[in-house]
């Protein structure tokens, strides 16, 4: 293709492949199983290199209830309320 068509040949040479800014993946957790988790990227606005990569389970999930699973076996290390069903993670489980 790259000696067919010059366009081809630019868009080639730049490589500007973008990862999916959204969608869904389903992870195997050695203790818990499969978390088919949702996901959002957030570009940082100055920073194309940098993104928050945000993960949520389907409230009344199986997913959600194997994450508190995870969260009450090891527990976030910063304060938050009582009640909190909130999951902070970081990486792939």
């Amino acid at each position: 293709m790259s000696s067919a068509s010059r366009e081809f040949r630019q868009i080639w040479a730049e490589h500007d492949i973008k990862a999916p800014e959204h969608g869904s993946h389903l992870y195997r957790h050695p203790l818990v199983g499969e978390l088919e988790l949702t996901y959002e990227t957030l570009r940082l606005p100055g920073h194309p290199d940098l993104a928050l990569v945000v993960h949520t389970a389907e409230e009344g999930s199986p997913s959600q209830e194997a994450l508190r699973i995870l969260i009450r076996r090891h527990p976030y290390s910063g304060t938050h309320a009582e009640g909190d069903t909130g999951v902070v993670a970081e990486g792939k489980a």
